[in-house]
């Protein structure tokens, strides 16, 4: 059995990874498509704004809950999700 580990998990993380990803397609597809540009760039902003969001709460948690954090890194499945944050910030 895995250890609770609060309602700010780090595979939230890859949310981001889906939300600028999607912005990234759209900014292509538009000109393509023929579809507005401008939704392409909200999305990319959306995914900038969540990852303020997830680093602002996960770094609450670890300063609130060390713990947490150690059971994330202590668990195998969970600690593949800990490269999601650099890649995040490359998109």
């Amino acid at each position: 059995m895995t250890a609770p580990t609060g309602p700010v998990a780090i595979s939230l993380f890859a949310a981001v990874l889906g939300i600028a990803g999607l912005g990234l397609a759209w900014r292509k597809a538009a000109p393509l498509l023929g579809t507005p540009s401008w939704i392409g760039e909200v999305l990319i902003f959306t995914a900038v704004l969540t990852f303020a969001w997830i680093c602002i709460a996960y770094g609450l948690k670890i300063a609130r809950a060390p713990h947490a954090m150690r059971a994330e890194i202590n668990d195998l499945v969970r600690l593949s999700h800990f490269a999601t944050v650099p890649l995040s910030l490359l998109l």
